[in-house]
């Protein structure tokens, strides 16, 4: 991961987290550290990303004035 990360969110049963970089959210396994699964839609800075409480979608907020609704792989 670079050093541009300007969010991180974790979900409610603590086993994974969120990572806005640059203009990607990237999902990683806590116990692991290793990326689950990457989304590239932002055309800017992503500065803000969050968990559903279900734990199965997640939300990311960017300098391209968007929300993305993104669904969590297991």
């Amino acid at each position: 991961m670079a050093d541009n990360v300007e969010a991180v969110a974790f979900s409610k049963d603590g086993k994974r987290f969120l990572a806005g970089e640059n203009r990607l959210v990237h999902v990683f396994d806590v116990d692991s550290g290793k990326i689950i699964h990457r989304f590239e839609e932002h055309t800017g800075q992503v500065y803000a990303v969050a968990f559903h409480p279900n734990g199965r979608r997640a939300l990311s907020a960017g300098e391209d004035n968007v929300l993305r609704m993104w669904g969590v792989p297991k």
